[in-house]
């Protein structure tokens, strides 16, 4: 039976063992990296030639062992699987990198680890910095820390290209742009700066550095490497690697594994667990009679799935033109036919492997699904068009129905649903006029009310200790209700939220959060053109977060099976319970929970990652704003002008809803961890 974890495309490799070939590669960065040398290296190649396998085989202690001569002076740090937000998320996950590397080192001394510790979360680290310009200072302290100690930094990033792909690329305002282009130049620096650190960088990408953004190569960081490539696998190394799956190289019956993976890693492990499959379903015969070749085809293409459509999606448009003629043998038509010159569609193929010199597929699979499963935009010729037999089916059954349909009949059904239609339309038009108007009026109403009411004129003029806050902003919210009764129950709140929340989100929050959003919004609405102090509306706010985090949040951590065996205790209203045996939880309490479900998540691949994605920097900084904001809102007002201003309310809004849609509010935030 095949080696199982070889066979799952999750996992590059398990143990140093596992690993197949490269040597050439490793020499080098053996020689140029290890030796001494402020040497970098960048490896490009497509998905599926085993870049993440080799990272995580240097990343193995007894591979540094091997490789480097000194290597309990060396700290090798490993970056992958994460998708930052912004730069100030990455440069956090760096961080956060660097100080679980030290932590978990077997041969670093615990006065390094105790610095890192500190660094990292005392009460001017990294766990408490507001700004991109803290967590660089925080960097250089510890590289600094870590160079007089004489201690090498070798940072591995794996697909550098995914990872920084969402940073400057979102929302391109200049102020976007400086920061992407200042920070790849701070990278950049860290090898260059002899003086206060001793840094290299190992990285991936399955495209040049110089095209990862326009920021990224003004910086001048693409030029500080070597470039490396990967090449398939030689007919030794496929040997090898059938081998280790337990599948004997001499068996015919494996021949086609050889054939259609073309020496690909990616692709040859997912031929080899289709293989081991069909062997458990059906015996391991000398011939695997009970499949086709096709169905078989099918199957590894489908396993290959990712692999094979990054190839697809990072070719030009011209490159996939030439991959679908090449699949339908209609290359050499159009190659010959003088439309125009094909030689630099087919040196980039050669050169990434993708065919040989004979125009022939290198791996069978990538052909396969070139001309089965690849998708042509319809503005391409017709005959490279990925139309399915399917669809002109449905298409063509369609067409007869309609023809069937009697002509005098549709006319008058269509007739009557146009006047439906427009009855409908009006009915609609004239109730949101009526609303509109209820609107106006219960503002205008409201409004005076408020200017005049002695209490809240009293509220807002003096000293308030909390208990007094308390009552003013339960009675600005009574007064409110009263007033905008009817505008609360028929506004839809998230329509002042155009852009900000999804479709998905909008599902989770529910009827009851909706209500509670559509009165905050209101509320702010009108109350904003007052100079009355603002807490009644952060309450509301607060309260909506407050509730989504009981009923969104906290139930989905609770039902995962790794808090639920965890020990994770939370002391709340001076009481110390398990998490799990909290039904609730305050805004001041899920940082901590959030910091907890982290490192718990740390033991699971999936959900790290997950977790990663959704409690980034960005994220506690928005919740540190809406605590604070939400702490000014309910404690005592020391100075009749110490208010909440209409602009700490914008802050909080920005902080739940997020700014646009390219920026992720703590409100969607939760909802992805809902999903997850």
């Amino acid at each position: 039976m095949n080696n199982s974890i070889l066979c799952d495309k999750r996992y590059p490799i398990e143990q140093p063992d596992d690993f197949i070939g490269r040597e050439e590669i490793i020499w080098q960065i053996k020689d140029k990296v290890f030796s001494g040398r402020r040497n970098c290296i960048a490896i490009i190649a497509d998905d599926g030639m085993g870049k993440s396998s080799l990272i995580n085989y240097i990343y193995f202690e007894e591979t540094q062992k091997n490789l480097i001569d000194n290597y309990e002076k060396n700290l090798l740090v490993l970056l992958n699987n994460a998708e930052p937000s912004s730069f100030e998320d990455f440069f956090f996950i760096l961080h956060e990198a660097i100080y679980e590397n030290i932590q978990l080192s077997s041969f670093l001394s615990d006065e390094i680890k105790e610095e890192s510790q500190e660094i990292f979360s005392g009460d001017k680290g990294v766990l408490n910095a507001k700004t991109i310009f803290e967590l660089k200072n925080l960097l250089n302290r510890l590289f600094l820390y870590l160079y007089k100690q004489e201690i090498t930094t070798t940072i591995l990033i794996d697909d550098i290209d995914k990872m920084t792909k969402a940073i400057g690329d979102r929302d391109k305002t200049n102020e976007k742009r400086q920061v992407a282009k200042e920070s790849f130049k701070y990278l950049r620096s860290k090898v260059n700066d002899v003086r206060k650190c001793d840094i290299r960088y190992i990285i991936t990408s399955k495209k040049p550095l110089k095209s990862i953004s326009k920021e990224c190569y003004e910086s001048g960081f693409p030029g500080i490497f070597e470039y490396k490539t990967l090449e398939p696998f030689t007919e030794n190394e496929i040997e090898q690697y059938l081998s280790k799956c337990n599948m004997d190289p001499e068996d015919s019956k494996y021949s086609v594994i050889r054939r259609i993976s073309g020496g690909f890693p990616g692709i040859l492990r997912s031929a080899c667990k289709v293989m081991g499959e069909i062997e458990k379903e059906h015996g391991e015969s000398s011939e695997n009679k009970n499949i086709s070749q096709d169905e078989f085809y099918k199957k590894v293409a489908l396993d290959a799935a990712n692999t094979l459509e990054s190839q697809w999606n990072v070719s030009s448009d011209n490159e996939k033109l030439l991959y679908k003629a090449i699949a339908e043998n209609k290359d050499y038509e159009m190659i010959n036919s003088g439309n125009r010159d094909w030689s630099v569609e087919l040196d980039i193929a050669i050169n990434r492997k993708i065919i040989d010199t004979e125009r022939l597929f290198t791996s069978e699979i990538f052909g396969y699904f070139v001309k089965h499963m690849a998708i042509i935009t319809e503005d391409e010729p017709d005959e490279f068009k990925a139309i399915s037999e399917d669809k002109n089916i449905i298409e063509e059954e369609k067409a007869s129905e309609v023809q069937n349909i009697n002509a005098a009949m549709l006319e008058q059904q269509n007739d009557i649903l146009a006047k439906s239609n427009m009855m409908k339309d009006d009915a609609i038009n004239m109730h949101k006029k009526t609303l509109d108007m209820l609107y106006e009026q219960n503002k205008r109403l409201f409004s005076e009310f408020v200017s005049k009411d002695s209490k809240i004129k009293s509220y807002n003029s003096t000293v308030l200790n909390r208990e007094s806050k308390k009552e003013y902003n339960e009675y600005v919210k009574d007064v409110f209700q009263k007033y905008m009764a009817m505008n609360i129950s028929e506004t839809d709140g998230f329509a002042s939220l155009s852009g900000r929340l999804t479709e998905n989100a909008r599902e989770v929050i529910g009827d009851e959060n909706h209500r509670m959003l559509t009165e905050a919004e209101l509320l702010f609405n009108v109350y904003r053109e007052t100079d009355n102090d603002q807490s009644p509306v952060g309450v509301l706010y607060g309260k909506l977060l407050e509730s989504l985090i009981n009923k969104v949040a906290l139930p989905k951590i609770k039902s995962i099976p790794l808090i639920q065996s965890s020990d994770i205790v939370l002391t709340k209203d001076g009481q110390t319970r398990l998490l799990i045996e909290w039904d609730s939880i305050y805004i001041g309490n899920l940082r901590y929970v959030m910091n907890q479900c982290r490192n718990i998540f740390e033991q699971d691949n999936y959900l790290r990652n997950k977790f990663r994605g959704i409690y980034t920097f960005d994220f506690r900084n928005k919740l540190e704003d809406i605590r604070n904001i939400r702490n000014k809102c309910d404690h005592e007002k020391k100075d009749p002008g110490d208010k909440v201003t209409v602009e700490d309310i914008e802050v909080m809004r920005d902080s739940l809803f997020g700014i646009n849609t390219y920026d992720t509010g703590i409100i969607e935030a939760m909802v992805k961890l809902y999903n997850m």
